[in-house]
């Protein structure tokens, strides 16, 4: 049982954070039903039960795993997450960054301070289990060790099955991640195009030398990019690639040797796939069903951020089955359409232009350093891509700059 200041728990269990773990016995149908079943508690998931539950909706949240567990990512919540969540949440930062070094290789850096914030710098077990405590403190029903396993559409709602029950509901969200097992199950999650992460946390011997600022090398691995983010006594370490890269182990390795971290502490390491193809337009809801987050490849496909989208699906989602005229589905599906996807497409046009050649635009930057400021600020700030103003023309005058030839197509 957890009573503190912020979030008063009453369900109780097994979890660390007050959870019932599981759900009826075996072969046992629920006794109760919810409006909305949620499976998966990331940003995505979570976010929603919040939402909703807030709103006075009956909700269970289903999360395969225990919290808190760990998650592979960067952890870097941009200014805009924050307009999303209206509680307190600021109380899981670890740091601020308010200068953004961009390198390609540990020899050439381009850096780019604000005079604001850039990013909040957290751990996602940390923001997962806030985001889960809140969901159940508003009222929804958590459940953690409760990974779905099966998906039941009828005319009159949905039965979702788990290893230890069966729970109904009249709308179900897929918000179980990239592989998302749910949508796999309804039909909708079709084909996908994934990129890999690797993350790691060291303990540095320096915490201070970090502080403050993101470190960002598009020389570190093909088609993506590494990180270093501090976070306290740690630091968040990793490569991100949307192409096929072999052993990320010796390159991320390579990676931290270069920047002068080679001989610290791991602590924690792991593998990741994330959605390489956010950018592209799909199928995200249908009759009962809404696919948010990772499970409808909502994610950056220049920067690989999931959050901020993670959490925006989960407020287009709510609204868009609050509103009750029964059109749910299309109201969420052309939200995303014009709210997110339309974003993503100009990341799309972003990411293949540096991925496809980083060294001559690498050169473009460190000639016109103002281009990381604005790519920058379009990738974590409030307007997103649209305040870079970059249509196919402007992408042209890019391509021009960088080679010194027009292009015979956009890139």
């Amino acid at each position: 049982m957890i009573d503190d200041n912020h979030w008063r728990i009453r369900a109780p269990g097994r979890g660390k954070y007050g959870f019932p773990a599981g759900g009826n016995r075996p072969g046992r149908e629920a006794d109760m039903s919810y409006d909305v079943i949620v499976a998966g508690g990331g940003p995505a998931g979570s976010g929603l039960a919040v939402f909703l539950a807030g709103a006075g909706m009956k909700v269970l949240l289903l999360e395969k795993s225990r919290y808190p567990r760990f998650k592979p990512c960067g952890g870097a919540l941009s200014p805009r997450v924050a307009e999303l969540l209206d509680f307190p949440w600021r109380e899981i930062v670890r740091d601020t960054a308010g200068r953004v070094d961009c390198h390609l290789g540990p020899g050439r850096r381009v850096s780019v301070e604000y005079g604001e914030p850039v990013a909040y710098l957290v751990e996602r077990d940390d923001l997962d289990s806030l985001l889960a405590r809140r969901a159940a403190a508003l009222g929804a029903e958590v459940r953690e060790d409760s990974p779905v396993t099966g998906v039941e559409l009828a005319a009159e709602g949905v039965t979702v099955a788990t290893g230890t029950g069966k729970y109904r509901g009249g709308l179900l969200a897929c918000a179980d991640g990239v592989h998302s097992l749910a949508a796999r199950r309804t039909g909708l999650y079709g084909s996908r195009r994934l990129g890999v992460t690797l993350a790691a946390e060291l303990v540095p011997k320096d915490p201070e030398r970090f502080r403050g600022r993101m470190v960002i090398d598009l020389g570190a691995c093909r088609g993506g990019y590494g990180w270093i983010f501090p976070k306290g006594d740690r630091l968040s370490v990793g490569l991100g690639s949307f192409g096929r890269v072999a052993d990320l182990r010796s390159l991320l390795s390579a990676f931290l040797a270069g920047h002068g971290l080679g001989d610290h502490t791991v602590a924690r390491q792991r593998g990741h796939l994330i959605p390489a193809d956010g950018n592209l337009k799909r199928i995200v809801a249908r009759g009962r069903v809404f696919l948010l987050g990772d499970a409808a490849a909502l994610v950056d496909p220049f920067t690989g951020e999931g959050i901020y989208y993670a959490v925006l699906s989960a407020r287009l989602a709510a609204r868009a089955i609050l509103a009750g005229d029964g059109e749910a589905a299309a109201s969420y599906q052309q939200l995303v359409d014009g709210q997110i996807r339309r974003n993503l497409a100009t990341a799309g046009r972003i990411a293949r232009l540096f991925y496809a050649l980083p060294a001559p635009f690498f050169a473009l930057v460190e000639r016109h350093p103002e281009l990381a400021e604005s790519v920058i600020r379009a990738a974590y700030g409030a307007t997103g891509y649209a305040s870079l103003a970059w249509g196919r023309a402007g992408f042209r005058r890019i391509w021009r700059k960088a080679f010194g030839h027009p292009v015979s197509r956009e890139p």
